[in-house]
């Protein structure tokens, strides 16, 4: 492949991915102060119910962040059920999470997710990685409900009591 061929290319995949960026982003929650995080007010969107959920979860705000999901598609760890302590949102720290708008067909929804991170420490200047995921909504009793896992985000559940532990070796 010639040099001409391969700037081409990278320039081609450079164009689809700020496309892709760009041209389907309805909200962002970026790597900000939790309290400066503001809720969409129009919850009839799915797009809108997704973005709070994550905001939710970078608030920390474990009861509104249960109330957007049909059950909870998180278990709990082994041994008995703990409760949620914490929220993580991965990868916030040098990335930014884009919410996209919705694919609505009938009382089910598709929302797109995008995780954009970039780092300075490549050689040749910042590298970016674009990470594309989904979240599933049903809408029950007017309302959208998420049925999916949201991505990029991990509840963090309290530890609970494990039993004692079995000797391996039988003691005298």
């Amino acid at each position: 492949m010639t040099r001409e061929e391969r700037l081409f290319w990278m320039g081609l995949s450079g164009l689809v991915v700020l496309l892709l960026v760009v041209g389907t982003v309805v909200a962002v929650v970026r790597g900000e102060r939790p309290e400066d995080l503001t809720y969409l007010p129009d919850e009839s969107k799915p797009e809108n119910v997704v973005y709070n959920a994550y905001v939710a979860a970078r608030r920390q705000d474990i009861e509104r962040f249960r109330g957007y999901f049909k059950g909870f598609p998180w278990r709990t760890p082994p041994g008995e059920p703990g409760e949620v302590a914490r929220i993580d949102v991965f990868m916030l720290e040098n990335g930014e999470v884009r919410v996209g708008e919705a694919e609505i067909s009938g009382d089910k929804a598709i929302v797109s997710v995008l995780l954009i991170r970039q780092w300075s420490d490549a050689p040749f200047g910042t590298r970016i990685s674009v990470q594309e995921e989904r979240v599933t909504l049903v809408k029950e009793g007017g309302r959208w409900l998420i049925v999916t896992r949201l991505p990029f985000v991990y509840p963090i559940f309290e530890q609970t009591a494990l039993p004692a532990p079995v000797p391996l070796v039988e003691e005298k």
